[in-house]
């Protein structure tokens, strides 16, 4: 590896760092990010998915559906409190 290609590196690294934390790169699981998908935008606390047969992805509207793509992809927004 030449210094050029760890100098673009470490340019590309510090890019990308810079950017606005997505919802995405919020949760370690998919789950986790549905969870939260559903407690904060759609205001319903299921606290773990799959507890009531509805909050199941299978379940989920094609409107609930593509709200959540939307909302995955998108920034996160500070909440009160929040320390993201």
């Amino acid at each position: 590896m030449y210094i050029s290609d760890v100098a673009e590196a470490i340019d590309n690294a510090r890019a990308a760092l810079a950017k606005p934390v997505r919802n995405c790169d919020r949760f370690a699981t998919e789950t986790d990010a549905q969870i939260a998908f559903l407690d904060e935008e759609r205001q319903i606390g299921v606290g773990n998915l799959g507890h009531y047969p509805l909050d199941r992805w299978e379940n989920w509207t094609n409107e609930m559906k593509s709200a959540y793509s939307k909302w995955l992809f998108a920034n996160a927004t500070e909440k009160e409190g929040d320390s993201r």
